[in-house]
C-alpha cells in the first residue's frame, strides 16, 4: 500500500478547528469518505471477509481526498456470511456485538463506519465523554443520532440509512 497523508482520527479535528469547515466541505467529506470505505467493505465482503475493525485511527487520508482502509490485523473470514469471534474497538461494536457472543455480519462493519461518520460530522464521537458502560448501554438501547443540521438534507438521509 502506498503512503498516505495521515489518518482520519488525526484529521478530522483539523478539519474542524483550523479549516472552519463549511456545510459544503464536511458533506464533501462525509460522502466521500462513505463511498471510498463502502467500496472497501464490499471488496472484502466479495472475498469472503470481515474487516471487525473500522475506526477513523484505520482509516488513512490523501490530501485529493483519497480514503483507504488499513490495519486488517483483526480481518477474519466469514463462514455463510456471518463470524462469531469477538473482536473490534467497543465504541465501534455493533449493538448486537456487544455483550454476550453472537453471531455476526458485514453489517457489523457498517455500524462501526456509520459511528465513525457521526464522529466526523460531529468532531466527536457519540457519548465519547461516558463511561464505555454508559456508551454501550445507550447505543443497545435504542439510541438515534443527532445529526448535525449543518448537513445537508441528502447527507443526513445517507447516514440516517446507513444507520
Amino acid at each position: 500500500m502506498e503512503v498516505l497523508d495521515t489518518n482520519l482520527d488525526k484529521f478530522h479535528p483539523i478539519l474542524h478547528s483550523c479549516f472552519k469547515t463549511t456545510n459544503i466541505v464536511l458533506d464533501l467529506f462525509i460522502r466521500r469518505l462513505a463511498k471510498y470505505i463502502v467500496l472497501a467493505l464490499d471488496y472484502l465482503k466479495s472475498k469472503n471477509l470481515i474487516h471487525r475493525d473500522i475506526k477513523p485511527q484505520n482509516i488513512l487520508v490523501r490530501r485529493q481526498l483519497i480514503f483507504k482502509l488499513c490495519d486488517f490485523g483483526m480481518c477474519g473470514t466469514l463462514k455463510d456470511s456471518l463470524s462469531s469471534t469477538h473482536r473490534g474497538s467497543l465504541r465501534y461494536l455493533a449493538p448486537e456485538r456487544r455483550g454476550n457472543l453472537c453471531t455476526y455480519g458485514t453489517r457489523s462493519d457498517m455500524c462501526a463506519l456509520i459511528m465513525t461518520l457521526f464522529e466526523i460530522s460531529q468532531g466527536r464521537l457519540p457519548f465519547e465523554s461516558e463511561s464505555i458502560m454508559s456508551f454501550m448501554y445507550q447505543i443497545k438501547n435504542g439510541w438515534e443520532p443527532d445529526l448535525p443540521l449543518t448537513l445537508s438534507q441528502s447527507t443526513r438521509d445517507l447516514l440516517s440509512i446507513l444507520y
